[in-house]
């Protein structure tokens, strides 16, 4: 049996996918009315720290049927992101399911 040492694998930056950094949070003012309501969410995106946990909340809101629960996470989703992105150095990957809540 020929055994050829195996092909290294490329550095781990090459597969990485960051979420891009904003200007600033979102100033759409029925979003940013409606993220109001829900303030534990709201204070970390507009100062931080912003946690996964608030940002898997931020998805459940978004996914909702109800109109200003869904305006709340889409302004919500972008401006938790840049700040769990700032406090942990970027997010490579980020997938959400409808049907199971959990997180790595």
């Amino acid at each position: 049996m020929n055994s050829l040492p195996p092909e290294p694998l490329p550095a781990p930056e090459a597969f990485q996918e960051t979420a891009p950094a904003l200007a600033s949070v979102p100033t759409n003012a029925a979003g940013e009315e409606s993220a109001a309501r829900y303030p534990d969410l709201y204070q970390a995106a507009t100062n931080g720290p912003a946690t996964f946990r608030h940002l898997v909340q931020a998805h459940q809101l978004a996914a909702s049927t109800d109109q200003l629960a869904c305006d709340a996470g889409n302004w919500l989703i972008p401006a938790l992101s840049q700040k769990f992105s700032e406090a942990h150095g970027g997010i490579e990957k980020e997938y959400y399911c409808s049907e199971v809540v959990g997180g790595c």
